[in-house]
């Protein structure tokens, strides 16, 4: 059985979703496609727009075989971290031929130049120096490839999509050189973008827009099981909806406390514990403690780890087992077939973490946090009830329902 992986957020899924699947099981001949999803909380440092049980099951709707958690410690960190958790869980499959993921180049050798020309000692040192002067790594990063590379690998790196990828990459040559990569084109709106394309819109409209009057961009089975979660209140969560419950957490904090969260440096423990105290939403803490030093996005993952209770200390080890959130027929055929080959303990009953203590018992307390700790966001109270990850197994979802 050929299994090809993506590494996503389906927050939400869309269209594009569905083509970059569809696109990676033309490419690589794979029987099966594995997604490695953000938990409920993604890259960006905030809330997911749904809960991750919910996401699983449209992303399995438009088109995977099995959903795999990311856990919050690796979803909440930045592009290399993000990438090492992920790209962690496609090698201990121990199943998987080939890695896809999306870019806006969509040519592999050019991310590959790229990557490499990154790289070099002398990329790294200039990149170095100029960061030391005050501004932030991306800035850093982008001023160096503007001296060092050609336009057309400088402009490469003012793409989002591109800048993961080139994670990924770096991260697949260190830890599963075997397996095969292939990225796929971006199709229609670019990430984040507030246009719409044929019968393509990027995930940031559909979370802005609140409304399935943009179902267009939506498979069918998901636009159905999106509608559903709108009228019971458990779609479309505002990121708003957290402040209060995150500045309260905040203002507990101590200076040492904040300087324990990931990428906390600098002092900037001192500066968030003196803007928390006069900020009334989460949005004027970050205009309060932003700099050229510090984008928005750190900022934001910064916050919701403190919130987490994630420490510098959980990310000193990789994912210690592999969650199950979704499956159908063909993603049962993957199971079977990576229960031989994983490395990790594969979780799709969570009491049966309980057997294998130590560093999988202690991520998956804190994974059961993150996910409390969302749902203590929702106002729909019966729904926030089953939010717990001691109750939840895996889903199955299709013919074996």
């Amino acid at each position: 059985m050929k299994i090809a992986a993506i590494i996503a957020e389906y927050n939400p899924f869309h269209n594009g979703h569905a083509y970059h699947i569809e696109k990676t099981k033309a490419q690589t001949g794979a029987d099966a496609v594995v997604a490695v999803m953000s938990g409920s909380f993604v890259q960006r440092g905030e809330p997911a727009a749904a809960d991750k049980f919910l996401r699983a099951r449209a992303a399995v709707l438009g088109g995977c075989d099995l959903v795999i958690e990311l856990p919050a410690a690796f979803s909440l960190g930045s592009a290399q971290r993000f990438a090492f958790g992920a790209v962690s869980l496609v090698r201990d499959m121990g199943c998987v031929s080939a890695l896809s993921f999306g870019s806006e180049c969509g040519d592999l050798g050019k991310l590959n130049e790229l990557n490499g020309a990154m790289r070099s000692e002398e990329f790294s040192a200039r990149q170095k120096e100029i960061a030391d002067g005050g501004v932030s790594y991306p800035a850093a990063r982008a001023l160096t490839a503007r001296e060092m590379l050609s336009a057309e690998l400088a402009d490469m790196l003012s793409q989002p999509n591109n800048i993961l990828a080139l994670e990924y990459i770096n991260e697949a040559g260190r830890l599963c050189p075997a397996i095969s990569l292939v990225t796929v084109p971006r199709m229609g709106a670019a990430h984040d973008a507030s246009e719409t394309y044929g019968e393509f819109a990027s995930a940031s409209v559909l979370r802005e827009e609140r409304t399935l009057g943009l179902s267009r961009f939506v498979p069918k089975r998901c636009c159905e099981l999106y509608r559903e979660a709108i009228d019971q209140g458990i779609f479309y969560v505002n990121t708003s909806d957290f402040d209060e419950l995150v500045l309260s957490h905040l203002i507990r904090m101590s200076r040492e406390e904040l300087a324990r969260v990931p990428d906390v440096s600098e002092g900037l423990e001192n500066k968030i514990y003196d803007a928390v105290r006069r900020s009334q939403s989460l949005s004027e803490l970050y205009d309060a403690v932003k700099s050229k030093r510090f984008t928005h996005s750190r900022l934001r993952r910064i916050v919701m780890c403190a919130y987490l209770g994630i420490q510098k200390s959980d990310l000193e080890a990789p994912p210690a087992y592999i969650r199950v959130l979704a499956q159908n027929k063909t993603g049962s055929r993957v199971l079977r077939e990576m229960k031989q080959t994983a490395s990790l303990p594969i979780i799709t009953k969570t009491a049966h973490i309980s057997r294998y203590g130590g560093a999988a018992a202690a991520q998956f307390e804190l994974e059961c946090r993150a996910t409390a700790l969302y749902a203590y966001a929702l106002k729909n109270k019966e729904y926030r009830r089953t939010l717990n990850d001691y109750t939840r197994s895996a889903q199955i979802i299709g013919a074996l329902e």
